[in-house]
């Protein structure tokens, strides 16, 4: 029996691709987009891209979702959303900013419009705010985004022989170009004995991506690496 019209492209219409990874439909994926942390949500959708009408086969409703500038939160200011609309009006003209929210605690979550708008909020604002009666502004990331990006730096490398030390571990990655800012062997709780599980932080992903393609090479001995995933 033929197959369905349609059908053999199924799989692929069900994957999507973000910076070259394959992302399930419904995850939320974290990118850096020039140093700034960028960040898109994959709507779950229908496995078929299209729906059928009398008149033939039209586009589905589904969303292409572009990656957007993370969020970045504010408070301890004692401000309504008109005015602090105002300040950045008023000093920060260029800046392109989408949406400003305000939670019942009194932070606000302001989502700014390109990478250059978000850069300036982080640098500047507070200043700004300082100069206008609001000495106590804070502005920042979301946690939950900022460990995922820290995760994105970390690598781990297993089956480690105790008697290497994480001195001649670092040693090795600066041979080879890697810049590495901690290098750990992870001990086990209960017993309080070191392990054979080596933890590598990065100083930045690509550090790590590349870490984990070549793996650890230790004078003659080699060591497969892997990425640290988020729930580690």
């Amino acid at each position: 029996m033929p197959p369905r019209k349609g059908g053999t492209n199924l799989s692929k219409q069900g994957q999507i691709y973000v910076n070259g990874e394959n992302v399930n439909q419904g995850q939320t994926a974290v990118a850096d987009v020039g140093g700034t942390m960028a960040m898109s949500h994959i709507p779950r959708t229908k496995a078929s891209a299209t729906t059928k009408t009398s008149s033939g086969t039209k586009a589905g409703l589904i969303k292409q979702s572009n990656f957007s500038i993370a969020p970045l939160i504010l408070e301890g200011v004692k401000l309504h959303k008109l005015q602090l609309n105002d300040v950045i009006k008023q000093h920060l003209k260029d800046l392109r900013i989408s949406d400003i929210q305000l939670s019942r605690s009194g932070h606000f979550t302001i989502y700014a419009a390109d990478v250059s708008s978000f850069n300036r909020l982080l640098n500047e604002l507070t200043p700004i705010l300082a100069t206008n009666g609001q000495a106590t502004a804070k502005i920042y990331v979301p946690r939950s985004i900022q460990r995922i990006k820290d995760t994105e730096k970390v690598a781990f490398v297993k089956n480690v022989d105790i008697e290497i030390p994480e001195g001649r571990i670092t040693e090795a990655l600066k041979d080879v170009g890697l810049d590495a800012i901690d290098v750990v062997r992870l001990m086990n709780k209960t017993k309080n004995v070191p392990t054979r599980t080596i933890k590598i932080t990065f100083s930045d992903p690509h550090n790590r991506n590349t870490f984990v393609h070549t793996g650890l090479q230790v004078d003659s001995m080699h060591f497969i690496a892997e990425a640290a995933n988020q729930n580690t």
